[in-house]
């Protein structure tokens, strides 16, 4: 867990993230801590980048990730887990990063 207070995602959001294998296939990816452009998320995915894209915007509608330069994703810092921890805390649930999709 990481050291900031956890951020509680409403349910409606929470539901939106985790029903789509997609999606979580994604936070596996970020969860290992590189900032990654849609392009190469969806090749470690094996997903469009199209799908990816409406993918991330759930994700950043929800709070789970943030965009930088670069237009970069990664976790938001109140979800991302600490340096080789593979729980993501999502308030309302935690996810294992280390179980296939």
């Amino acid at each position: 867990m990481n050291d900031l207070a956890v951020e509680i995602i409403p349910l409606e959001k929470l539901a939106g993230v985790l029903s789509d294998p997609g999606r979580w296939l994604i936070l596996q990816e970020l969860g290992k801590g590189e900032p990654l452009p849609v392009q190469e998320l969806a090749k470690r995915t094996g997903r469009s980048a199209g799908m990816t894209s409406k993918h991330m915007a759930t994700l950043r509608d929800a709070g789970v990730v943030v965009v930088g330069f670069g237009r970069l994703y990664q976790l938001a810092p109140v979800v991302r887990p600490a340096p080789g921890a593979k729980i993501l805390d999502l308030g309302l649930c935690q996810l294992r990063l280390d179980v296939p999709a």
